[in-house]
């Protein structure tokens, strides 16, 4: 057979795939590599800091020959002069400033990816402490996505329905489609070679479809007589040869930390938006119930990222939550895309940051470590430059031996470590 790639989904059909490749390539591999690459890699506070070098190191060497000159020709004191511009010189030395941002970084990927947060670049962590509006993908993330089903109307008998249904859903791995398969438990299901799957829609395969009422209409199947008013459970929806057999609902529990996640997220000024393909009152009822800022139902995968674009366009620094392959545009698209873990390699790949715990508790911490972070980093480069800022002035008068200078550089670079390291206190 043809060799199918790690992080290839399958959307038409099914497969058999045997994994030959283990090391590095697994999950664990993977996950080292991200935190070697995101260590390596440099934050745009960190060319600031390089570009201040380019020029500060040669101002200090000026200053230096201009201390001896000047102690030498002006005060006729050559061995002042000469202890002066060597205490100049080692006062300057720019250890602290350039130890300043790395150390902050090798700190926070570390610490994060302890505290299950995988820090694929600095750059997007960076823009993190910038993210005012979140969009979160509401399967899996805000909820369970553990779905089971609650009710089966139909004109047939139950097990009769849930043969035909698992019969498509048994070849997909969407929540639905496992509820379904599931709750058929040993019931003996047809074969099927002409099955297909319709991404965010539904299943086909044959004479049956089983998907959303819009997508059965889309393909011609009559739904007189079908009402579900505001039923608030998902609802799923089969047909045969274009004729309508019934429906079943499906209950998703919203997670138990959903709702103190949300608070706290709300605390540190953040909006939330919820981001779902089910139907409005689904979608409606899981936003009011943990008192989010807004919601959008009913949306397909191919439009996930116009969503994140109309946020952008209104000035909001988006940061987007998903976890499939149909969130992976908008992943890309978003200021900070941050992907669970339990979802796809697609998505992973896709985000600037991964989740490696599937609630929004870990998005919160996520966001919490970018800020301290960055505060951290400012206090290194203030403590860099405050011990210059002090000790220059000193050391060109001639009230800084370079014994001593020495003493309060190196103390100067111990000083940006150890508050480097204050990331790992709770």
């Amino acid at each position: 057979g043809n060799v199918a790639f790690a992080g290839t989904m399958n959307i038409d059909g099914s497969l058999e795939i045997k994994a030959t490749r283990l090391g590095k390539e697994t999950s664990l591999g993977n996950i080292i590599r991200l935190v070697k690459e995101a260590q390596g890699s440099k934050a745009p506070i960190q060319k600031l800091a390089d570009k201040i070098s380019e020029i500060f190191v040669p101002t200090v060497l000026g200053i230096a020959i201009l201390t001896f000159f000047v102690w030498g020709f002006g005060l006729q004191d050559w061995t002042e002069g000469l202890m002066s511009g060597i205490a100049v010189l080692v006062i300057a030395c720019p250890c602290a400033l350039g130890l300043a941002v790395p150390t902050v970084i090798m700190v926070a990927c570390a610490q994060g990816a302890k505290e299950g947060v995988l820090i694929k670049n600095i750059e997007g962590l960076e823009r993190a402490v910038r993210v005012d509006t979140l969009v979160v993908d509401k399967t899996g993330t805000i909820t369970e996505g553990k779905l089971s089903v609650s009710s089966i109307h139909s004109t047939l008998s139950d097990d009769a329905f849930l043969i035909k249904a698992a019969t498509l859903s048994r070849h997909s791995n969407h929540p639905i489609s496992e509820a379904i398969t599931a709750h058929a438990g040993a019931l003996p299901l047809d074969d099927i070679k002409d099955f297909k799957s319709h991404s965010g829609k539904g299943l086909s395969g044959k004479g049956l479809l089983l998907g959303s009422p819009k997508f059965l209409e889309s393909e011609g199947v009559s739904l007189e007589g079908f009402s579900i008013g505001s039923e608030k459970d998902v609802i799923i929806v089969l047909a045969e040869g274009k004729k309508y057999i019934g429906y079943a609902t499906f209950l998703d529990q919203i997670k138990e930390d959903s709702k103190k996640a949300v608070e706290e997220l709300h605390a540190l000024g953040k909006k939330i938006y919820l981001l779902s393909g089910d139907r409005k009152p689904v979608v409606e009822a899981v936003s009011n119930a943990l008192s989010l800022d807004g919601f959008y139902a009913g949306v397909l995968p191919e439009d996930k990222a116009k969503v994140v674009q109309e946020l952008q366009e209104k000035k909001a620094v988006v940061g987007m939550v998903g976890d499939g392959i149909n969130d992976a545009l908008a992943l890309t698209v978003a200021d900070v895309g941050f992907a669970i873990a339990s979802g796809t390699d697609v998505a992973m790949e896709s985000a600037t940051i991964g989740l490696m715990r599937s609630n929004l508790t870990n998005l919160n911490t996520a966001l919490r470590l970018s800020k301290k972070t960055f505060v951290k980093i400012r206090q290194n480069l203030f403590f860099a430059f405050f011990y210059n800022t002090i000790g220059i002035p000193l050391a060109v008068l001639g009230l800084l031996n370079p014994m001593i200078a020495g003493l309060a550089m190196a103390l100067s670079s111990i000083s940006v470590v150890l508050n480097s390291l204050t990331l790992r206190k709770p």
